[in-house]
């Protein structure tokens, strides 16, 4: 990776930083409203759920970003177990920086789940990982 980054006079190494820089000024607007399931269990085994969640980006742009359906079990202290990441699509543009975003996962376990969404950066792993960089849903 210290190769691409430093490539061209450092081109890529510049963009990244910039483009982390502007992350960081923005980031702080990010806000999502709490998730909303699109119809109430429970479930079988191989039957899909669908989530939905608003979020307003202000400033950031919906391509420099990952939205994400955080779920998992249940376990008996309400604390999502073996969790998983399934990736939020627009659904639909409300303007003004607000998206609906959306997604469907299959149940594959029968238990009780448990959800959130939030928010990363989009693209290298320097920003991926920075923890000042993420986002959750609403209580």
């Amino acid at each position: 990776r210290y190769d691409e980054l430093i490539a061209e006079d450092t081109k890529e190494a510049v963009t990244l930083k910039e483009r982390h820089a502007h992350l960081q000024a923005f980031w702080d607007k990010i806000h999502i409203e709490p998730p909303v399931q699109a119809k109430k269990g429970p479930f079988r085994v191989g039957e899909a759920f669908t989530i939905s969640a608003i979020v307003d980006l202000g400033e950031i742009s919906p391509d420099e970003v990952a939205v994400e359906l955080y779920y998992g079990i249940l376990t008996s202290l309400n604390v999502v177990d073996q969790s998983q990441t399934a990736r939020m699509i627009v659904e639909e543009n409300l303007g003004d920086g607000k998206y609906r975003y959306g997604c469907s996962v299959i149940y594959k376990v029968a238990g009780r789940y448990g959800f959130t969404v939030r928010v990363v950066p989009e693209g290298d792993s320097y920003l991926k990982f920075d923890p000042e960089l993420i986002t959750w849903a609403e209580k």
